[in-house]
């Protein structure tokens, strides 16, 4: 992740996006998919998932908030509990938290490359301009 207080930088905001991007695909196809298991309680789970993949969707705008960030982990929980529902989902819900994790710990060691670098450019840049 960034470092305390910081926004995301555009890295963490990128990969993020994918991540949950995917996983609203995946929270469609679940409640279209638990629906027709448990006919029973299609309507609740209609509705969990349509909500889900809306807050997934939702965040993806609203990575540039650091807050979003942890929205995420809750939404990563939330895909796990969805195991109750459909078993399956433990395992999906597992995958995505492991992609969500290296999501947000890749990105910030890109980042803090990309900042390294560009420190870089500028010190040289100064040094040209002094001479």
């Amino acid at each position: 992740m960034t470092s305390a207080g910081a926004s995301p930088g555009a890295i963490t905001r990128r990969l993020g996006a994918t991540v949950l991007a995917g996983e609203a695909a995946v929270l469609f196809f679940f409640g279209l998919a638990a629906s027709r298991l448990r006919p029973d309680d299609a309507v609740a789970i209609a509705v969990i998932s349509a909500v889900g993949a809306v807050t997934a969707l939702a965040l993806c705008g609203l990575l540039r908030h650091r807050a979003a960030l942890w929205a995420g982990w809750v939404l990563q929980v939330a895909l796990i509990a969805a195991g109750v529902l459909v078993p399956m989902m433990y395992g999906v819900g597992a995958l995505f938290a492991i992609l969500w994790f290296a999501a947000l710990r890749l990105a910030a060691k890109a980042e803090l490359v990309a900042a390294a670098r560009s420190g870089d450019e500028r010190s040289a840049g100064a040094g040209r301009g002094r001479r």
